[in-house]
């Protein structure tokens, strides 16, 4: 969807989402929610997976019904479940991802064939965040986690949105025996068809980006522009009308 303009809110000041309860994840999520609709938005993404798991139904409280809102575990769950080859599926996220049970849950909920092989990976996200992707240390702490589930698996799902980052270094330990599905690609697809079925659908010649974060980082700045390929500004702003 190149013709889409783009407002984004990183919540830097909690990250990360994986050890934070389900009361605070959620409070935080629908202040975001709230900051983006004041922003004019069409359609709201949680590119999160534990910001799916915990504020999902909460930012639908307050958000207009005429305001599509996407998460990122729905999507993929409808995916999977459609693969009728896919019989034993692993699943690495947070620990607040893992511990919520909410792929499990939602794909026995549209298959009762796939068999489930889940496991919290708590230093994936930072090692990414930390500029280790693609390197000695990030390919022998995915080898360490994804080696206890990998012998019972034929298919891999990336259940934290910095995890794409390492999707090489997964294919370059297990080869080609696992199929690896990351979210953010049908989280597109779910986002662009939802759009056509509204006729929300952009056509802006020169779409405008807008980055917005609750605490700068340099790093951050750094891994931002490497998720999405070009330069970019970051402004720091604090939307919290109280803390959790």
């Amino acid at each position: 969807m190149p013709n889409e303009q783009i407002i984004y809110f990183g919540d830097t000041a909690h990250l990360p989402y994986g050890d934070k309860s389900p009361g605070a994840v959620a409070q935080y999520s629908k202040e975001i929610a709230r900051f983006l609709l004041a922003k004019g938005v069409k359609a709201i993404v949680i590119a999160c997976n534990t910001a799916s798991a915990f504020g999902y139904h909460k930012v639908k409280e307050v958000i207009p019904e005429e305001v599509p809102i996407i998460n990122v575990i729905d999507p993929m769950a409808r995916f999977v479940a459609s693969q009728n080859h896919l019989k034993d599926i692993g699943i690495i996220g947070t620990k607040g991802t893992i511990n919520s049970n909410i792929y499990p849950t939602k794909i026995a909920e549209l298959s009762s064939e796939i068999n489930i092989h889940s496991i919290a990976t708590p230093l994936l996200a930072p090692m990414v965040e930390e500029n280790f992707a693609n390197t000695q240390v990030s390919t022998l702490v995915i080898q360490e986690y994804i080696g206890k589930i990998s012998p019972y698996i034929n298919g891999l799902i990336l259940g934290c949105t910095h995890y794409p980052l390492l999707k090489d270094d997964i294919r370059k330990v297990f080869g080609s025996g696992i199929e690896i599905f990351d979210s953010s690609e049908v989280t597109a697809i779910a986002l662009k068809q939802e759009l056509e079925s509204r006729d929300l659908l952009g056509n802006n010649v020169d779409p405008k980006y807008q980055f917005y974060i609750s605490d700068y980082t340099e790093s951050f700045e750094r891994n931002a522009q490497m998720f999405f390929g070009h330069s970019l500004h970051l402004k720091e702003l604090n939307i919290w009308s109280n803390q959790v």
